[in-house]
């Protein structure tokens, strides 16, 4: 009875249900940051954390808007709306500029919605053979801007990226 009075009011009043609500770190070890907020000069950078070949058909994101087919490579990064990237930026043609192993950086497009702590993006063959974890993911800075966000959501990078520079998973210079 407790559990169905919790989730019937959860389904009423929005501000019942609160879970993910807090902004904490549990294991993250603070010397090694996977991601890098410097507000004075305009950056925002993150690491890949995982690629990977799909192995059936099936769909990406938490709303299962975009499909995928097999043998599609997909990678993912560090940061969510967790660390204050609005889920606004998920499936409206938006883009990321990931460093290959040749030190040249490709445009990558992310591919399903924001979730809370990563984000995924589609890669090329090519793409896919030439990018390692840890390689270095550009989502704005002074030489790559965050245009494509700003176009493709009508919203500002201020209004994309509001909590931010307050996320305890991110170092913020």
């Amino acid at each position: 009875a407790p559990l169905a009075r919790f989730l019937s009011n959860c389904a009423t009043d929005p501000a019942g249900f609160s879970i993910n609500t807090i902004r904490t770190r549990e294991t993250e070890d603070d010397s090694n940051f996977k991601a890098t907020y410097n507000a004075k000069l305009g950056q925002f950078y993150s690491k890949i954390t995982e690629k990977r070949i799909v192995d059936e058909d099936g769909i990406v994101g938490y709303d299962g808007l975009n499909t995928i087919k097999k043998h599609e490579k997909l990678a993912t990064f560090f940061g969510g709306y967790l660390d204050g990237l609005s889920s606004i930026a998920s499936n409206k043609n938006c883009y990321v500029y990931v460093k290959k192993n040749d030190g040249n950086y490709t445009k990558c497009y992310l591919c399903g919605k924001i979730s809370m702590d990563q984000i995924v993006i589609k890669l090329t063959d090519d793409d896919f053979d030439n990018i390692d974890i840890g390689n270095k993911v550009i989502i704005f800075d002074t030489e790559h801007s965050i245009d494509s966000f700003e176009q493709n959501v009508k919203k500002s990078k201020k209004e994309l990226f509001y909590y931010l520079g307050k996320s305890s998973r991110i170092e913020n210079k």
